[in-house]
């Protein structure tokens, strides 16, 4: 059996990520009396150029097992494709969609952006796994292993062990980890922002900058070149806040 507490623990992260994007959306909308069309824009773009054009050049980039397997050319691709693609949707959103020169829209943008990114990730994610942890407390191990093969069989078990082992450090690990990613994406709103309507380019590089550092950490976790991921999650969030600070900056000086 699953603990009713990791269950809980979990369905609460779940809950949490999904709403927190559209609360914060919602109150900072209403209290600057701006439209939610950003939100909803940075979430549409999102997901066209992050879930398909990204995803489908990625596939088709790593169909290459050699370069797949190649852990230099992985991480340096990967962070530099999240940075162009990500960036690149950012500005062509603020240069032909949002014309309107208003700051404020812009860090709406910025929410729907990583407010979907949250979402799906996280928060659908965890609600998937917590209706699994349901139906194995409800039906048993013998019942979710029927009709598997052997390596489904290895993935459900991976599974199980993963959801009993799920608390309060998981929960805040990752829940520090959307926030920080959240707060990113945000300032990078506002310094892409300052490249378009300030028609001052170079902000424009500084965005890609901090979105390709800001990638190395996981993908170094992931390759196991950072072995500990308190250092990964450090990290994170100490590239969130030096972004956090630039972005404050043009906010306050626009």
């Amino acid at each position: 059996m699953i603990p009713t507490s990791s269950l809980v623990i979990l369905g609460s992260t779940a809950l949490f990520c999904s709403l927190l994007p559209i609360i914060l959306a919602f109150i900072w909308t209403r209290k600057k009396e701006l439209s939610m069309k950003p939100f909803f824009m940075g979430a549409a773009f999102y997901i066209f150029f992050v879930l398909v054009i990204e995803s489908v050049v990625n596939e088709l980039v790593f169909q290459n097992e050699i370069l797949f397997n190649n852990t230099l050319f992985y991480i340096i691709y990967s962070c530099l494709a999240a940075a162009l693609i990500e960036e690149g949707s950012r500005y062509i959103a603020f240069k032909y969609i949002l014309k309107e020169n208003h700051k404020e829209d812009a860090l709406t943008y910025g929410l729907g952006h990583g407010g979907i990114e949250m979402i799906l990730i996280i928060g659908i994610s965890l609600l998937s796994s917590w209706m699994f942890g349901m139906i194995f407390n409800s039906v048993g191990l013998d019942a979710m292993l029927s009709g598997s093969n052997e390596v489904q069989q290895s993935a459900i078990v991976e599974m199980i062990t993963s959801l009993k082992n799920y608390g309060i450090r998981e929960s805040m690990m990752c829940i520090a980890e959307r926030i920080s990613i959240l707060v990113f994406h945000l300032s990078c709103s506002l310094i892409v922002y300052r490249a378009v309507y300030k028609k001052e380019k170079r902000y424009f590089i500084y965005a890609l900058i901090f979105h390709f550092v800001m990638n190395l950490p996981s993908l170094l976790n992931q390759r196991g070149l950072i072995s500990n991921i308190w250092i990964a999650e450090g990290l994170i969030m100490l590239i969130a806040l030096s972004s956090a600070a630039l972005g404050y900056k043009y906010y306050r000086k626009n």
